[in-house]
């Protein structure tokens, strides 16, 4: 079941989820997670937002590619995104600015990252 147009539907989806909930309610959304934030962090959560959001629909608009160089130049692109997202969520749980539930975003980045890597060649 895990074939490309697959993953890239669940890698929309969940830029869906971290995009709209960076730039609509960033206080909550990362309060979930243990975050503080205030004054201009505000901001750049809702730019970050903005920026997922962007990836969110470069990778649903992907899903029907059928060239696989196109196919693999995106699929490499959302791995890199979701190391990096997973870098600094690592990060951020071993420095203390997180709480318990931020393992779920290192965890869920791992896992995005290797199914996207495993399905690029397909």
């Amino acid at each position: 079941m895990l074939n490309y147009k697959n993953v890239m539907a669940l890698n929309a989806l969940m830029a869906f989820i971290y995009g709209f909930g960076s730039l609509l309610i960033p206080l909550q959304f990362w309060g979930l997670f243990g975050m503080d934030v205030s004054g201009e962090g505000i901001w750049g959560l809702r730019d970050i937002g903005l920026l997922v959001i962007s990836n969110m629909y470069i990778v649903w608009s992907s899903r029907g590619l059928t060239d696989q160089s196109g196919r693999r130049l995106v699929a490499n692109f959302v791995v890199m995104v979701w190391a990096l997202f997973g870098v600094i969520s690592l990060w951020g749980q071993f420095s203390g600015d997180f709480n318990a539930l931020n393992w779920a975003n290192v965890v869920g980045s791992a896992f995005f990252a290797i199914i996207t890597f495993m399905v690029r060649s397909e």
